[in-house]
């Protein structure tokens, strides 16, 4: 059977997760990669870890995968 394609798991199997869609003008979603790519982040934690700071719900990405080069 060998080993699964495609890139591991970010969090465990028991983590409850939401895929939330949102549309904004292409200005503002370059805004967001290159502020998460100036921080080291992908864009998916920067703003995981944006919505915690406004709302107070924690967000851990559970040992992110590290952008490539």
């Amino acid at each position: 059977m060998g080993r699964p394609k495609g890139r591991p798991p970010r969090w465990d199997a028991d983590v409850q997760l939401k895929v939330i869609k949102a549309r904004m003008p292409v200005e503002l979603a370059e805004a967001f990669q290159k502020e998460a790519q100036k921080r080291g982040m992908n864009v998916q934690d920067f703003l995981g870890r944006l919505a915690e700071e406004l709302t107070g719900v924690p967000y851990n990405p559970q040992g992110g995968l590290p952008l490539s080069a």
